[in-house]
């Protein structure tokens, strides 16, 4: 994030603080542009980076009113998109350990019942 980019978003996190619902829709939307830089700078073009950005945007929504105006808020929003980024990659981890990659599905193998004799 450059310095320009921050004070805006810093002016519009203020804002929507405050109620401006149009400032929040372009904070939720310069974020998500700055999430999926970050994201794929660190992990590359993973195919869930769309969910970290999702994520990402939630927990800011959820969590607005704890930026204290009179902090910086690049610091705050880091933590939260680092914290986010990095449950995301261990519940990938986690999901993808259990999973088993097919290259074909296997045949469907219909029993019959004894009753059905």
């Amino acid at each position: 994030m450059t310095p320009e980019q921050e004070h805006e978003l810093t002016l519009l996190m203020a804002a929507s603080q405050l109620g401006d619902r149009m400032a929040y829709e372009a904070l939720l939307q310069g974020l998500g542009h700055v999430v999926t830089l970050y994201v794929r700078r660190r992990v590359g073009p993973m195919p869930w980076v769309d969910d970290v950005v999702q994520d990402v945007l939630m927990s800011i929504h959820r969590a607005r009113h704890t930026w204290n105006p009179k902090r910086p808020f690049a610091p705050w929003f880091y933590a939260v998109l680092h914290s986010r980024m990095i449950d995301t990659i261990r519940r990938r981890k986690r999901t993808t350990a259990w999973e088993e990659p097919m290259d074909t599905v296997p045949p469907v193998v219909w029993s019959q019942s004894p009753e059905a004799e």
